[in-house]
This record gives structure tokens, C-alpha cells and sequence, in this order.
């Protein structure tokens, strides 16, 4: 081959590298440069180092809490572990911190022997996007003067809700315990329990070969490349569900939720159902179990419900694909239509969140959501503290 065609041949090939090198350096020494949504698609060697540097959650973050109901593997926060999220929302929390038992409290609260209430939920009941402090089971103490400890836990169910209170809530001698159930996930979250136990237990980790530092997995460089070709191919192709939608506040704004189409599990669910593909009463041995925990340790067993944003502003929700309309309004109402036969069956108190949540949405002209990531806000959490202190009374 001459001289002159490898000579042209190697130039392209020689400044490729460069810039490879010159890339990983710079995310090497300013590794925040790398967005958070790029870096989820880091492979797991790398990822976790990078995250560890700028302060983010992983795995040495949390631990395993054994089960007793043959349940998947259920990973809790540390104590003290500090969650970051990436949420943009208009006032929303960037960062918490846990408690020393690993969940959304006051430092120092959970070493209180005994609690009026303890609170068990998802999401919805943990400090997602506002401070401990601001969540309801917090602003429930505050009205109320209750001792409440929260043990809310985002990402897990109704089955793993009781092994957390087994573990943490029945020592602390409550005289009501509150289980908060959400309308877009629990039901899914009680279908993988089953499905679990159904396919039989599974490990936690399995053992990975170490990875060579000189291994492609390592570079900063070849994974950003790499999640932004990925990230690029996803954007080309369509998404199946179009779940944004639009409700208006009480002073008449109009405000766009799930406007980066982030969250499509709540209508792939909402399908499922109407299809026939999951039962409602994959929720039935959760209640009657907590039933007979609450009577043998002697709390009041309460059921809250807690709807979606499409579903507290109904009257006003318009979804930008109109045929979503009937499928989550009937999604909603077969749930809390179900719900209400099961607390007779069972002999728990239910008490549904969605009419007052309702009226009060219709009325405020602060929003009970966050837009972006679809949880209460500050002004949510207060309106459901005020709704069980009134039921309370």
C-alpha cells in the first residue's frame, strides 16, 4: 500500500482517538458534565463509580431487608443514605437524606419507642421531590399532634409494605397503622409479587467477573457515546402510548403532566386490566393480611387511596390521545369500586383520597401534582395530611 493512501487513511483514524481521548479526560475531571438520564445507560462497572462521585444513589446505598412471604428481593435505603433526584419541577427537592433506620424522617424521630400512627406506602408516601417534613404523614403530626413515623419506601407494593412493617413499624406499639395504597402502580406491583412467587424464588446478585481498567466498560467516553446512540435510536422510534395530558388548576391555568411522556406504566396496567390480563384480587391476601396483623397486635387497620393527577382533576383532564379517556377514568374507578367491597370483606377501614382531592384540585389554583415527575407536591401532601386528620377526629 503507498505511503501516501495509509498516510490518508491513518489521519481520520489518528484524530478519531484524539477526540475519544481528549472526551474521556474531560469527563474524567468534570464528571457532572454527564447528564443523569445519559448515565442510567452507563454499564453497571462504570456507572456506579460515577454515581458515587457526584453524590448520586447506588447500590452501596442500600441493603436487603429478608422476606417472609417468598416476595422478590426488596432493597431499602441505609441509614443515613442521601437520594438525589433529577427532577426540574418548580419547586421540588433535589436531595434528601434518611433517617437512621433508612427512610423519611426527622433524624432522631424513629427512636421513639412507641407511635400513634405509622404510615406504609410507596411513592407517594415517601419524600419524593419535597423534605421529609413535607410529606403527609409528617404534616398528619403536625396537625394532629400524633406521633406518625414514615415508612414509605418509593418502588415496591402492597406485599412488601407489610414485610416493612413487620420489620420496623409492629415494635413501635401503633394504635393506627395507615397503608396507603396508589392508583397507577400498586396494582402492577402486587401482580410481580405473584408473579414471583408463582416462577419461584430468585437469587439477589449474582456473582460478575471483575472488568479490567483498560476494558471499553470502563471509558467515560465510549459509554457517553454509546447511551447518547441509544438514547438517539429511542428517540427515532415513536413510543407506543402518548400519556401526557393537560388539567386546569382553579385559577384557570392550563398545566401540562407527564409532559416528557416519561411514565407509560400506568396505561400499559390500565390495559392489562381491561384485557383480562390482571385481577384486582391480586391485592386480596395483602389486605387480609394486614387485617389479621392488626388484629393480633392490636392497631386499627386503615386503607388510604390515593389517585393520579388525571384522576383528582377529572373534570378537567384532557389527554392529548383522547381515546386514553374512558381506559384510565374506568381504571380508576374499577380500583376504588373494588377496594370498597374488599374493606367490607375484610373488615378494614378504607378511606378514598379521590372526592376530596377532587373538589379541592377544582378549587386551588396551586396544583396537588407535580407536573414533571407526578407526585403530590407540597400543597398535595398537605391537602391528604388535612383529609386523614379530618377522619381522624
Amino acid at each position: 500500500m503507498p505511503v501516501r493512501v495509509l498516510s490518508s487513511l491513518l489521519k481520520p483514524a489518528l484524530s478519531l482517538v484524539l477526540l475519544v481521548t481528549s472526551l474521556e479526560i474531560g469527563l474524567r475531571l468534570v464528571p457532572s458534565a454527564i447528564p443523569p438520564g445519559l448515565l442510567a445507560r452507563f454499564q453497571s462497572e462504570i456507572r456506579g463509580p460515577i454515581a458515587r462521585q457526584r453524590g448520586l444513589p447506588t447500590n452501596d446505598d442500600v441493603h436487603f431487608l429478608p422476606r417472609t412471604d417468598g416476595g422478590p428481593p426488596l432493597r431499602l435505603w441505609k441509614p443515613g443514605a442521601r437520594i438525589t433526584m433529577a427532577y426540574d419541577d418548580v419547586g421540588s427537592v433535589p436531595s434528601v437524606e434518611m433517617d437512621e433506620i433508612g427512610f423519611p424522617n426527622p433524624p432522631g424521630l424513629a427512636r421513639q419507642p412507641a407511635f400513634e400512627v405509622v404510615a406504609l406506602g410507596d411513592s407517594f408516601t415517601f419524600c419524593t421531590n419535597v423534605t421529609p417534613l413535607e410529606t403527609w404523614p409528617h404534616q398528619l403530626a403536625e396537625i394532629t399532634g400524633a406521633g406518625v413515623l414514615n415508612l414509605g419506601k418509593g418502588a415496591i407494593g402492597p406485599y412488601a409494605y407489610l414485610e416493612i412493617l413487620r420489620a420496623y413499624g409492629l415494635a413501635k406499639q401503633p394504635r393506627i397503622v395507615v397503608m396507603n395504597l396508589y392508583e397507577g402502580n400498586d396494582l402492577r406491583d402486587a401482580e410481580r409479587y405473584h408473579r414471583h412467587r408463582e416462577r419461584g424464588t430468585e437469587g439477589l446478585d449474582g456473582a460478575r467477573a471483575e472488568v479490567p481498567a483498560i476494558s471499553p466498560k470502563r471509558s467515560h467516553a465510549l459509554n457517553l457515546i454509546g447511551a447518547l446512540a441509544e438514547a438517539l435510536l429511542e428517540s427515532m422510534t415513536p413510543p407506543e402510548e402518548n400519556f401526557r395530558y393537560r388539567v386546569t388548576l382553579g385559577g384557570g391555568e392550563a398545566l401540562l403532566i407527564n409532559g416528557d411522556n416519561a411514565d407509560l406504566d400506568e396505561v400499559a396496567t390500565a390495559r392489562a386490566l381491561e384485557r383480562g390480563e390482571l385481577d384486582l384480587d391480586r391485592w386480596d391476601d395483602a389486605l387480609r393480611e394486614f387485617v389479621a396483623l392488626a388484629r393480633e397486635h392490636g392497631f386499627q387497620a386503615i386503607v388510604t387511596y390515593s389517585p393520579s393527577a388525571y384522576s383528582a382533576y377529572a373534570d378537567s383532564v384532557a389527554f392529548e390521545d383522547p381515546t386514553l379517556h374512558d381506559l384510565m377514568r374506568n381504571f380508576s374507578r374499577r380500583q376504588r369500586e373494588w377496594l370498597a367491597r374488599a374493606a367490607e370483606r375484610h373488615g378494614f377501614a378504607l378511606l378514598d383520597f379521590t372526592p376530596e382531592l377532587q373538589a379541592r384540585a377544582a378549587a386551588s389554583e396551586t396544583s396537588l401534582y407535580f407536573p414533571l415527575n407526578r407526585h403530590y407536591s407540597q400543597a398535595g401532601h398537605r391537602a391528604v395530611a388535612e383529609i386523614l386528620a379530618e377522619a381522624l377526629d
